[in-house]
């Protein structure tokens, strides 16, 4: 088994050696053994480059040609080389095999070849390309603003040479930026490593509702009706919280929940201004009524009394007018009456109140009278 290693060591370090002779070397004629050695590994090798296995088919025509210097195994060796990618070996034995082909038509299609390379390696030199990896797969890979896939990603990317910027985001990681520098016509490997977020992205806040019957709400979410207190578990960032009590104030607070953090908040719920009199607030109310009552009397009665009701009584010699004062007098004093009951139910009322809107006085003019209406709504 060594003495077999060794001399296979020896075929393939003697196949490497005879690549570089080639050109300057007359081929010899090889045994009817090395011949068949050389076809094995050639046959093998042939297998390995149609399963894309460059590497090995490279190795297995390197020791056909240690058993048999032909030029079709260097040619082979050409083709390996640019499927593999490495145009600047596959340009090196095209030109071998140029030197060596057996007719000038094949020395021409080597030449067409090792041109067509020195293009791409031309154009190839304002481009590198980057292969990505990360220590997470499922993260979404930007590179100048584009996103160019999610790791693992199946291929590298192509970038022309110069800085890029690169950034790498994942639910639950840190998002990663960086620069990378590109050389032209060069592959470059980078491997970054996302950082896991806290392990508490939440907060807790700790809400206490101190008023029976209040509904506390977060985020517009039922939480509890009060009294109660509760640490909720929530996201880290703002949070709206609101707390509603029939004939209260509304209580509205934005919250910053850390994360990690505890944040307390008591809501203190203030009455609303109920608008409905006070004891006493209904002799307020009368009382006004009554002074306006008073006053349309008293002004009634003023007008009776400067223009009284007459009556006429005619005799055989004259004819007689007598005016009668007593509706005008009646009038008159009922409505002081009536002003100064007002004005002493409003004096000493509780309240200092206007009266209530729901009474209303107004004056009806007629023809020659006065009319009064009192429209009250209590």
């Amino acid at each position: 088994m060594p003495s077999s290693l060794a001399a296979g060591a020896r075929r393939l370090l003697l196949g490497w050696l005879t690549c570089g002779l080639l050109a300057s070397s007359p081929v010899l004629a090889a045994t009817p053994d090395e011949q068949a050695a050389a076809r094995a590994h050639y046959e093998r090798g042939k297998a390995h480059f149609t399963k894309g296995e460059y590497d090995h088919a490279i190795s297995e025509m390197v020791l056909a040609l240690g058993y048999e210097r032909l030029p079709v195994y260097v040619w082979n060796i050409a083709r390996s080389y640019e499927k593999k990618g490495d145009l600047a070996n596959a340009r090196n034995y095209y030109a071998q095999y140029e030197a060596i082909a057996p007719s000038p038509a094949e020395a021409a299609e080597a030449r067409a070849k090792i041109v067509a390379l020195e293009k791409i390696q031309l154009e190839r030199s304002r481009y590198g390309r980057a292969v990505i990896r990360t220590n997470v797969d499922g993260a979404r890979v930007w590179v100048d603003g584009k996103e160019v896939g999610v790791t693992p990603l199946a291929d590298h990317v192509e970038l022309e040479l110069g800085p890029h910027r690169v950034r790498i985001t994942r639910d639950g990681y840190e998002p990663f930026e960086t620069t990378l520098d590109i050389e032209g016509g060069l592959t470059t490997t980078v491997h970054f490593e996302l950082t896991a977020l806290a392990e508490h992205p939440t907060g807790e806040l700790l809400l206490t509702v101190t008023t029976p019957g209040a509904v506390a709400r977060v985020d517009g979410a039922e939480v509890g009706t009060g009294p109660f207190e509760r640490a909720l578990d929530l996201g880290a960032g703002r949070h709206d919280v609101t707390v509603l009590l029939d004939g209260h104030l509304p209580f509205v607070r934005s919250v910053n929940v850390e994360r990690g953090g505890r944040s307390r908040l008591s809501p203190n719920l203030e009455r609303l201004p109920t608008g409905e009199p006070q004891s006493g607030g209904s002799a307020a109310t009368w009382g006004w009524v009554l002074v306006g009552v008073g006053g349309v009397a008293g002004g009634v009665g003023g007008y009776l009394l400067a223009d009284p009701p007459a009556t006429r009584t005619e005799t055989e010699t004259e004819v007689i007018t007598k005016r009668d004062y007593t509706p005008g007098s009646i009038v008159a004093a009922a409505g002081g009456v009536a002003l100064i009951t007002g004005i002493i139910l409003v004096a000493t009322a509780s309240d200092d109140a206007p009266p209530d809107d729901g009474a209303t006085l107004w004056i009806d003019p007629s023809s020659r009278g006065l009319g009064l209406q009192v429209h009250s709504s209590f």
